[in-house]
């Protein structure tokens, strides 16, 4: 600001981002920073064959599959999330610093 530069951040906060990660995409990426089998089986086994169900005052819905997202106020869903967006960075093309945690990005 000294030399008259503009100097600009964003704050980012995405809403709902531990229920869009997918699977796959998380698999593939810890796959490809060389986890091992056991830990890809047992993080897709913490992943997968969870069920959810809405309810609101004393109605229930049925049961439903959960098909992607991470299990939240677990220690484990931002470490994931961590993992499944470590990756933005390199969508920035001017050079820009990002700093993440979780959902919260700051560019």
């Amino acid at each position: 600001m000294k030399k008259g530069e503009l100097t600009l951040i964003a704050f980012a906060d995405f809403s709902k981002a531990f229920d869009t990660v997918d699977y796959s995409i998380v698999i593939r990426k810890l796959h490809a920073i060389g986890l091992s089998k056991t830990a890809l089986l047992w993080i897709l086994s913490y992943l997968s064959n969870r069920e959810q169900f809405v309810q609101v005052n004393d109605k229930q819905s049925s049961l439903r599959d959960v098909l992607f997202g991470v299990p939240q106020g677990s220690v484990m869903g931002p470490v994931i999330f961590n993992l499944y967006a470590n990756d933005m960075q390199d969508c920035l093309r001017d050079g820009s610093t990002c700093f993440q945690y979780a959902d919260d990005t700051t560019v």
